[in-house]
């Protein structure tokens, strides 16, 4: 199953990331749109990722994966198919604007489904399965902008929504044939029936102040997509095969260093102390791109971003997944897929609107994200103690609770006369 999940996860987001960088880059190079406005859409457009990903968590604890994949997959080839018209006949951009976060919505509600059918593993097996899944979502990620910048430079921008149309129907049919009916991620296979339930400030504070500080975290680590993208292209005039480079790039990092980098950290004491030098790697990074003045110095850019975001992905994950329960693993990986993309497309609006707003000196902008990071791992320093504590608090009630099963278990063997630890 978890090669099917990987599989599936990978096409997902090749489907996406084909367009991605490319609706701002068509934007502003064919249309003459400007920044701002290129912004207000990815702005729009990350919070119908954040929308859509709460909410197609809580509907997968209560109709399982398959459902909600297939619901997601099927109208995103519907709207792919239309967008890429639109932009074959040069509609007007108010209309392309508004269609792409509609397409971003669908997609988005079957995002959380493969991190939640694995979140009911336990140990390294979560941990593994957790760093397979992101290996593939990279490869999507790198896959995805080098086969739209070949089609779009090769043959026109609509076929880059059309190629990510076909690519939904090829999730789509993985997902029908090989995603069980049955499969509930809230249950466990010895766990009973529960009711989903939302995350709540009373039970879950420390986990939802993580999420808004990983929210942050993604938001930096966005910059890596779109606004590198648009500063390579519109200001160091890298040509749209280099910048699909840059992303295949992104993927052979991660495919090559995600295990042996999670392997290395999995044994630390301190949760968040992974995350914590993943977003002080990323500041390294955005000060790197202040020196770069062509491809090969954003290849090394795009390395530095990487590595950061090794450290922030699976890490990060595992804190919420360790904080969920049969009740809500839908629920919470619905609230990470959320953050996580919303993040990072929320950098799109971000990163534009401070280049329009520090034209005179752009790398002034890449000091601001530095900045801000520093600022948001603050924040994580300061929470790293009371995630830890809450962790340790819910693991000794489980092992109490594992004890008196066991010493239950065993009465009742002694009862029926069953040799128990006291019997010769």
């Amino acid at each position: 199953m978890t090669g099917v999940l990987v599989a599936i996860t990978t096409l997902n987001n090749i489907g996406w990331t084909a367009t991605l960088p490319f609706v701002a880059i068509y934007l502003a190079v064919s249309r003459a749109t400007p920044f701002w406005e290129i912004g207000l859409t990815y702005l729009v457009t990350g919070l119908a990722a954040l929308s859509s990903q709460v909410l197609g968590g809580r509907l997968i604890d209560s109709y399982g994966p398959r459902r909600v994949m297939l619901l997601g997959f099927i109208v995103s080839i519907g709207l792919s198919v239309v967008l890429g018209f639109l932009i074959q006949i040069s509609a007007a951009v108010l209309l392309i604007v508004a269609l792409y976060p509609v397409t971003t919505f669908t997609r988005g509600i079957s995002h959380p489904a493969p991190a939640a059918i694995v979140a009911v593993n336990k140990g390294d097996s979560l941990t593994m399965g957790f760093s397979l899944l992101t290996i593939g979502s990279n490869l999507g990620f790198a896959a995805g902008p080098a086969l739209g910048g070949i089609l779009s430079s090769w043959f026109s921008y609509p076929s880059v929504f059309y190629f990510s149309a076909v690519v939904f129907v090829l999730v789509a049919v993985l997902t029908r044939v090989f995603v069980s009916e049955r499969l509930l991620p809230l249950q466990g296979p010895e766990e009973p029936k529960v009711k989903p339930r939302w995350l709540s400030w009373r039970d879950d504070r420390n986990v939802m102040l993580f999420l808004v500080l990983i929210f942050f975290s993604f938001l930096a680590s966005g910059y890596e997509i779109t606004p590198l993208s648009l500063y390579a292209a519109s200001f160091l005039s890298v040509p749209n095969d280099q910048i699909g480079y840059l992303f295949a790039t992104n993927g052979l990092v991660i495919v090559l260093l995600q295990i042996p980098l999670i392997r290395a950290v999995r044994g630390w004491k301190r949760l968040v102390t992974p995350v914590v030098l993943g977003n002080f790697v990323g500041i390294v990074g955005f000060l790197s791109t202040t020196l770069a003045s062509g491809f090969l110095e954003l290849e090394a850019v795009m390395v530095i971003l990487t590595l950061g975001e090794i450290l922030l992905t699976v890490p990060s994950q595992r804190v919420v997944t360790l904080f969920s329960s049969a009740e809500n693993r839908g629920v919470v990986q619905g609230y990470y897929a959320a953050v996580l993309n919303a993040g990072r497309t929320m950098a799109a609006f971000v990163g534009p609107l401070s280049f329009g707003f520090l034209l005179f000196d752009l790398k002034l902008a890449w000091y601001a994200i530095a900045a801000f990071t520093f600022v948001v791992n603050i924040g994580m320093i300061l929470i790293s103690p009371r995630i830890q504590r809450d962790f340790e608090s819910r693991r000794g009630r489980g092992d109490r609770c594992a004890t008196r099963a066991t010493n239950l278990e065993i009465s009742k063997a002694g009862l029926r006369g069953k040799a128990g630890p006291w019997r010769f």
